[in-house]
């Protein structure tokens, strides 16, 4: 069997760094001849001038930067028949989604989290450094009306209850009755969930960047 060809690639070089000090990290020349940077399902994890940090090295080196699947907190519990009418267990999500913002912006060993203003604050500092952004919202969906689909969704609520005890541990009782009743939904197939991301491509503009 012919092994294909990949013309466009001369080498590739893996390397593991330490992220926590990007300074040290990225040292000296380590993005001369990069022409582009990318990095999914982090922003969210790192602080502002951890962000800073890095758009300043790439933009030192002329770096395009593709950096996917940031959370944006547009997330929602949707009953596609639109059969829910407890308003109760509505503003329950609401208050969870809140709870789950908090979360997310624990600080993850960078000295802080940006959480759901990742995007935005990547954004004005991509433009800031004189790039040229274009973003896009990529949200995830799950329809539990599907086996595969549900089980992802299960897992994902957990997450959401596990979170949201970790900030508010005395709110327990009215957490797991809203766990409860969404774990129910979802295994009935009464829901549809999202969960908000946005992609974000920054190129460029001209040479000599700030």
């Amino acid at each position: 069997m012919t092994r294909p060809r990949h013309d466009h690639i001369d080498e590739l070089t893996c390397l593991q760094r330490d992220l926590s000090c990007l300074d040290q990290a990225l040292n000296g020349d380590m993005l001369a001849g990069t022409d582009i940077v990318t990095a999914s399902a982090l922003l969210d994890l790192v602080s502002e001038p951890w962000l800073e940090t890095l758009i300043k090295q790439c933009a030192s080196h002329q770096c395009a930067v593709w950096l996917a699947m940031s959370i944006n907190g547009d997330n929602a519990l949707i009953d596609p028949d639109d059969a829910n009418t407890d308003t109760a267990l509505l503003k329950m999500d609401q208050h969870v989604q809140q709870l789950i913002k908090a979360h997310q912006q624990r600080d993850k060993g960078f000295n802080g989290a940006l959480g759901t203003h990742a995007p935005a604050v990547a954004r004005t500092l991509l433009e800031n450094a004189g790039y040229q952004v274009t973003t896009a919202e990529a949200p995830w969906q799950l329809d539990c009306r599907h086996h595969e689909e549900a089980l992802l969704a299960k897992a994902l609520v957990q997450g959401w209850l596990d979170a949201a005890l970790e900030q508010a541990p005395d709110q327990r009782k009215a957490l797991m009755q809203w766990h409860e009743s969404r774990q129910q939904h979802i295994a009935h197939g009464r829901l549809k969930v999202r969960v908000g991301h946005t992609d974000l491509l920054a190129i460029p503009d001209a040479p000599g960047m700030t």
